[in-house]
């Protein structure tokens, strides 16, 4: 069977350069060096990952972040899902996987995630990608073919607690991932595969962590709003 790998295309755009998109096709597998991908320059804007586990308040903090600041917000989750939904043999595939509560291949994600970011929508002062990268694999391609990091914003929020807040959720959300069973399995691999993209991102020195256990809502987004307009203090402009 023919391997799946990232192949770079060229697509000139009028007034803006050359940006470089990878995809994935089937194409022979070559040497190491003839598959080496060169580092990508999409016009996209400076990117945040908004990382946590799963009933952390990722979402609820990135969409008022939108609201005050006018960035995009990329859930990485819900282009998993709507993909999910396609009725497509991909979208099959991918609804398999989140229902076993397990990481979607990468190459299926990256793809996904490179078609989104580039939508004239998503231009903003900032690009927050909520629930990425979930494991190194997809924080090395990410920064390797569309764009550097600016800065982690990590959630910390105890099991239990996102436990409780995921069960509270299901009763509403609909989510063929919200059950007991996928939960205990959806925070198993958060810890073993995102945990050390945490890390790593750590040792560089670019993890903003934020507590998300207690005081609710508006009292983390104090905290989160604070961070933001720290970090972006020369472009910062928020509505309230």
């Amino acid at each position: 069977m023919v391997p799946a790998l990232f192949v770079t295309t060229y697509t000139p755009r009028p007034n803006r350069g050359t940006y470089h998109r990878f995809s994935c096709c089937a194409v022979p597998s070559t040497s190491r060096a003839d598959s080496e991908i060169s580092p990508a320059t999409l016009s996209i804007p400076p990117v945040v990952f908004v990382l946590g586990g799963p009933g952390s308040g990722k979402g609820t903090q990135c969409a008022r972040l939108v609201h005050d600041f006018g960035y995009s917000h990329v859930t990485v989750g819900d282009l998993l899902r709507r993909e999910a939904a396609s009725q497509t043999e991909e979208g099959e595939v991918i609804a398999k996987i989140m229902q076993a509560g397990h990481i979607v291949p990468s190459e299926i994600t990256m793809r996904l995630l490179d078609k989104e970011l580039r939508q004239p929508y998503n231009r903003a002062p900032a690009m927050l990608i909520d629930g990425f990268p979930r494991n190194i694999e997809q924080a090395q391609l990410f920064e390797a073919n569309v764009a550097p990091c600016k800065f982690v914003v990590y959630f910390h929020c105890d099991e239990a607690e996102m436990r409780r807040r995921i069960l509270s959720r299901a009763r509403t959300s609909g989510r063929a991932d919200d059950d007991d069973e996928v939960i205990t399995a959806r925070l198993k691999t958060y810890l073993e595969k995102t945990m050390p993209v945490i890390e790593s991102y750590r040792k560089r020195d670019l993890v903003r962590s934020i507590d998300s256990n207690t005081g609710g809502p508006d009292f983390v987004y104090n905290s989160t709003r604070e961070l933001f307009l720290t970090e972006f203090a020369d472009t910062a402009s928020a509505t309230v």
